[in-house]
């Protein structure tokens, strides 16, 4: 069977736009799902705890 490296690299690149393209879609509908449910983002020392200014003040 005839394989050409270039056919490696041209399938390691599609298999990684399909994976971009799929996890893009899988952020995109889980942030969907929080925004409806009125689930605040996390704020402060949970994302960044070297980030003070991000503290949530109420």
């Amino acid at each position: 069977m005839y394989y050409h490296p270039l056919i490696g690299i041209f399938i390691f690149i599609i298999a990684l736009i399909i994976s971009f393209f799929i996890g893009k879609l899988y952020l995109k509908n889980s942030l969907d799902k929080k925004a409806k449910k009125n689930i605040p983002m996390p704020k402060g020392e949970i994302t960044s705890p070297d980030a003070p200014w991000l503290k949530d003040d109420k």
